[in-house]
């Protein structure tokens, strides 16, 4: 299964792997009261009640076949995606940074 669910579990978990406590996940809700497709999927991660960092998840990313939820999770540990998080307040997750941009995009 490779639902948009399913593949925003694997970002969660592999966050929540590597950032444990004192580090807290929030997903943030959608900013319209309609969600339509195009839309990014938000969460921060706080450390003591503060915003370490947002990580913004691209509607692409999760909408899109590939790649598959087994193949996203070895992809955000092969690329070091904690290691970029830690230096910007806000990271946009998507095709680009993981590598899989099709040529025709």
């Amino acid at each position: 299964m490779n639902t948009e669910e399913e593949k925003m579990r694997v970002i969660m978990e592999y966050f929540a792997e590597h950032f444990p406590s004192p580090y807290v996940l929030e997903a943030l809700p959608f900013k319209r009261p309609q969600r339509t497709l195009r839309d990014d999927r938000r969460m921060r991660v706080l450390r003591d009640g503060k915003v370490a960092f947002t990580v913004i998840v691209s509607s692409s990313l999760l909408s899109d076949a590939s790649p598959s939820s087994a193949v996203l999770a070895k992809l955000l540990e092969d690329k070091c995606i904690t290691d970029r998080l830690t230096r910007c307040a806000e990271f946009r997750l998507n095709h680009y940074e993981l590598g899989t941009e099709s040529p025709n995009r």
